[in-house]
């Protein structure tokens, strides 16, 4: 393809984006609309996971041991149980520290003064991750020093406990990223691809006389391509537009909200999200033209009735 067939390809995307001004923008705003949903559905579940990422790191296990349990014993425990597979950290938690920490946290702790201290050593462990917490609160339970496990092995294998709730939430939102992102992406697609239709119904006669006067497919088709593409990567656009901003004034509310939880996505992070939906617009518009052409090159054109 040459310089001039070149030129002749982007002359004719304009003239067709002009002379269909009405269609073009109708196109770039339906397309605008569906990657914002799609970039908006795609953010919330980032975020949303993000969210249960940072609950499952708070997710932990105390262990407390025996009376008879020496200190020296319960510190060597502390080591042994934080070079455990799957284990992020282990803490010992002296039962004088345990015991001041809920006379600090608790109404009734300034009235158990002098009271002899009901607590025992415990060890706090956190796992890598939430769907560690299983496997390791039971070789907690299974140790000799073990007198009580909070929460209980019961609890954790529990299908209502609090670990197992997060490891599903996790689990169903990986599947509604990809249906949702999916459904969006085939709505983008089909407007794409109904648009091209109408633009190929309403330039017929002039396709067949291209046709006619030797012009090959790929010359035909290219005009249409570029312009689904020009629809994609406009509307994708469009919606980053929207979205980059949106969200970084919500990460911004989160942030002042005081709420150490509410974490949304870092602004670095939008960026490539930005890139990968804006070359997602516009590979739909391109599949959505190129279908619409393939249906419509592969048979002879009617002749045009006067």
């Amino acid at each position: 393809m040459g310089l001039q067939s070149l030129d002749f390809i982007i002359e004719e995307v304009i003239t067709n984006l002009r002379r269909d001004r009405l269609i073009s923008f109708a196109t770039l705003g339906v397309v605008a609309v569906a990657i914002c949903v799609l970039g908006g559905i795609i953010l919330f579940l980032l975020n949303l996971r993000l969210l249960t990422e940072q609950v499952a790191k708070e997710l932990k296990i105390t262990v407390y041991l025996k009376r008879d349990v020496s200190r020296d014993r319960a510190k060597s425990l502390e080591t042994e149980v934080a070079a455990w597979p799957r284990v992020s950290s282990a803490r010992l938690i002296t039962k004088e520290e345990g015991w001041e920490e809920f006379k600090k946290t608790h109404p009734v702790g300034e009235r158990l003064e002098g009271f002899p201290i009901p607590w025992t050593d415990a060890v706090e462990v956190r796992t890598q991750t939430s769907a560690d917490v299983p496997a390791i609160g039971e070789k907690l339970a299974a140790l000799e020093e073990a007198k009580d496990l909070v929460p209980t092995p019961e609890e954790i294998g529990a299908r209502t406990g609090v670990p197992q709730r997060i490891i599903r939430v996790r689990h169903w939102m990986n599947y509604g990223v990809l249906l949702l992102a999916g459904l969006m992406a085939l709505a983008g697609f089909l407007i794409i691809h109904n648009t091209t239709r109408l633009s190929l119904f309403a330039r017929r006669r002039e396709i067949s006389i291209m046709q006619q006067v030797g012009a090959t497919p790929g010359f035909v088709a290219a005009p249409f391509l570029l312009e689904g593409a020009v629809h994609g990567f406009s509307g994708a656009l469009l919606a980053c537009c929207v979205l980059v901003p949106v969200h970084m004034y919500l990460r911004a509310l989160a942030a002042n909200s005081g709420w150490a939880l509410l974490k949304l996505l870092p602004d670095d992070q939008l960026l490539p999200i930005a890139v990968a939906l804006i070359a997602s617009g516009t590979l739909l518009g391109v599949a959505g033209a190129w279908l619409s052409l393939r249906r419509f090159l592969s048979r002879d054109p009617e002749p045009e009735v006067r």
